[in-house]
């Protein structure tokens, strides 16, 4: 016989009543404690999904920013390339575009730049064959010394 029952006996009280209410209590406590553990399990249900759509959203802002990263590389690329030779950024562009546009790659026009400075630089030292060359597309001896 539990504690509180015995002393109802004693003191000779009805203890029904009393006893009922305890009883729905720890009911009431007990559906309480099972609501807070659902609640919890949603909540951190939630906080992994919301940590998740973090991580995808960081991971996403990082390759943005290693894209702009590379497209401001490549900018300043373009523009060394078209200081290195004297010629404008748009004229650089422009070459780059033909040369992919003829099925090369962009990468190629700085060494085709590179190759006419030298054939430029041949033909003024007094190679016969590169004058020759530079006279077949329709630039004199005198063109290419001029030539910047």
């Amino acid at each position: 016989m539990s504690l509180i029952a015995r002393l109802g006996v004693i003191l000779g009280l009805d203890n029904k009543e009393f006893i009922s209410g305890i009883d729905d209590a720890t009911k009431k406590t007990r559906e309480f404690e099972m609501n807070q553990k659902r609640a919890l399990r949603n909540a951190q249900k939630a906080q992994d999904e919301f940590m998740g759509m973090a991580a995808r959203g960081l991971a996403g802002v990082a390759a943005a920013a290693l894209a702009v990263g590379k497209a401001f590389q490549y900018a300043d690329q373009i523009e060394d390339t078209a200081k290195a030779f004297d010629v404008a950024t748009s004229s650089m562009m422009a070459m780059q575009a033909a040369f992919v546009a003829s099925g090369g790659s962009a990468e190629n026009a700085g060494g085709a730049l590179q190759k006419l400075a030298i054939a430029q630089q041949g033909a003024i030292e007094g190679s016969d064959e590169l004058r020759e060359s530079f006279a077949k597309l329709g630039i004199s001896g005198k063109d290419v010394e001029e030539l910047e």
